[in-house]
């Protein structure tokens, strides 16, 4: 027969193989993962740089056109001639004084009725 103690040792070996076995895997695991955060943390650092650098070459340029536009407005009288139709003056003065413009061409048929 075989020896008790032997079969518990044989029964220890194999848990302690599957545990350091399970622990390397799973170092590797986070070693690859660690691994590809270096990458992208460096690929970062490069479009960090690069567009600070893209920053620091802007030019701000303020220009005043202000004088431009005033002149430009009290010189040429663009809305001078502008002039209502007499439609026009019709329609704003109904308007104002809250009378409806005109009558509807068709009268506005009755809802329908729900059938009981």
């Amino acid at each position: 027969m075989f020896n008790p103690w032997l079969i518990l040792g044989f029964i220890f070996a194999l848990a302690a193989s599957y545990t350091t076995g399970w622990k390397m895997a799973t170092d590797n695991h986070k070693a690859k993962a660690l691994d590809a955060l270096i990458q992208e943390t460096k690929t970062a650092n490069e479009i960090a740089g690069k567009t600070e650098q893209a920053l620091a070459n802007i030019r701000i340029e303020n220009r005043t056109i202000i004088k431009k536009a005033e002149k430009e407005i009290h010189h040429e009288k663009v809305y001078s001639d502008c002039k209502p139709t007499p439609d026009g003056i019709r329609l704003w003065n109904d308007a104002i004084s809250k009378e409806p413009a005109g009558k509807p061409a068709d009268p506005v048929p009755e809802p329908a009725k729900p059938a009981e």
